[in-house]
């Protein structure tokens, strides 16, 4: 799930563990939350490593915080393995 899934699903009280835990302003969330600033992949494993924790399991994925999830499989590197 992006960060705009993630903060509709676990709200608020979620996401500022999430912003503490790394050191995020809420201003940066927001903007990284509408779209209208990327991620940097550190950035986004940092995310979605620190979401991952604060829920148990149900955070964010670097896929679609880097916006790859809508880009085919063979670009990305998530491909089914066909041997």
């Amino acid at each position: 799930m992006n960060a705009k899934e993630f903060h509709e699903k676990h709200g608020r009280k979620v996401v500022d563990q999430v912003r503490e835990k790394i050191g995020m302003s809420l201003c940066y969330w927001y903007n990284i939350k509408n779209g209208q600033v990327g991620v940097s992949s550190e950035k986004a494993l940092t995310m979605a490593l620190a979401s991952d924790e604060v829920t148990c399991g149900d955070g964010m994925q670097v896929v679609d915080l880097l916006r790859l999830r809508d880009l085919p499989a063979r670009i990305v590197g998530t491909g089914k393995d066909e041997a």
